[in-house]
């Protein structure tokens, strides 16, 4: 078994606990000649070459997009898990409720002495997450975590699956307080949403980014947020990643860092020590199944032989 990237090195321990079959677990980059496993992400297709006993491929998250399944060879399975659903809609939760009460600008302001936005200071600017509308575009695991809490807060919940036509679409843009991306990344939503849907939105509403970065025009979301289209935004995916050249590249190439009206994170909203334990198990679980020769659990893509 060999663990590729980040995700399964640090879940190294974890699954060599879990799992029961005797398994050596290896790092990549290594010699692929014998392993029968590669956990985890990017796969590429020169790793698929070197690798010609290979009987699964498993993803460490939810995401296989960075696995080249166009080069796996028939019968050899994909597999992905999740557990990210709960610690990314618990994200969700805070990201409105410090985009609601400013939680950034009262921060500031407090250490000037400034009483802006206080009961002493102003009239009230913060509203209450009860009676708003969220609307959430992708209905998988994480929206609909994200929409039970929300709930529980008395928000409206609006949502749309795939398969939705585009009046429905612009219908939630428009009708949502906050909008919530939770959507995968495809051919229907790279670019999905550009400078004509961020207009429809209402003026006060917010932006949540946790699905990807490119499912929003990057030019467009920044001029939306910096011309003040939209009041602000959370985001936490985006359209450029650390490599090993360059580990503190910047997610971005337009200015978000110089914006007052948003919250930036590191692709971190589903990164909690519970989402790696029970990823780590059920991947275990998963090798279990595939020594005794059973059905495997969570197949994304098998090409049929």
């Amino acid at each position: 078994m060999v663990l590729v990237g980040l995700i399964a090195r640090l879940g190294r321990d974890l699954l060599a606990s879990a799992v029961q079959t005797p398994v050596t677990l290896r790092e990549h980059p290594c010699d692929l000649a014998e392993a029968e496993v590669l956990i985890g992400q990017p796969i590429t297709p020169r790793m698929l070459a070197q690798a010609p006993k290979l009987r699964l491929v498993h993803a460490a998250g939810a995401g296989w997009d960075a696995i080249a399944t166009w080069e796996l060879r028939p019968g050899i399975p994909v597999c992905n898990v999740y557990h990210h659903e709960h610690a990314i809609a618990e994200y969700v939760i805070m990201a409105m409720l410090a985009l609601e009460r400013d939680l950034r600008g009262l921060h500031e302001r407090t250490r000037r002495g400034d009483w802006t936005g206080s009961a002493v200071g102003s009239a009230p600017r913060a509203r209450e997450l009860g009676g708003l509308t969220l609307g959430i575009l992708g209905f998988g695991h994480i929206g609909q975590e994200a929409a039970r809490l929300a709930e529980a807060l008395g928000m409206r919940v609006r949502a749309l699956r795939s398969g939705h036509s585009r009046e429905e679409f612009e219908d939630l843009l428009r009708t949502a307080d906050h909008l919530l991306l939770a959507c995968p990344l495809t051919d229907a939503t790279r670019n999905l949403i550009g400078e004509p849907e961020l207009r429809m939105m209402k003026p006060d509403a917010f932006l949540i980014n946790v699905a990807r970065g490119e499912i929003v025009r990057e030019e467009a979301l920044y001029r939306a947020l910096k011309e003040r289209w939209i009041r602000g935004a959370a985001l936490d995916v985006w359209y450029r990643y650390p490599k090993p050249s360059e580990p503190n590249r910047l997610p971005f190439t337009e200015p978000f860092g110089e914006l007052d009206n948003v919250i930036l994170s590191p692709h971190s909203s589903g990164w909690t020590s519970r989402t790696l334990e029970l990823r780590m198990r059920d991947i275990a679980a998963n090798l279990d199944r595939l020594a005794r020769g059973e059905p495997l659990e969570r197949v994304v893509f098998l090409k049929e032989t």
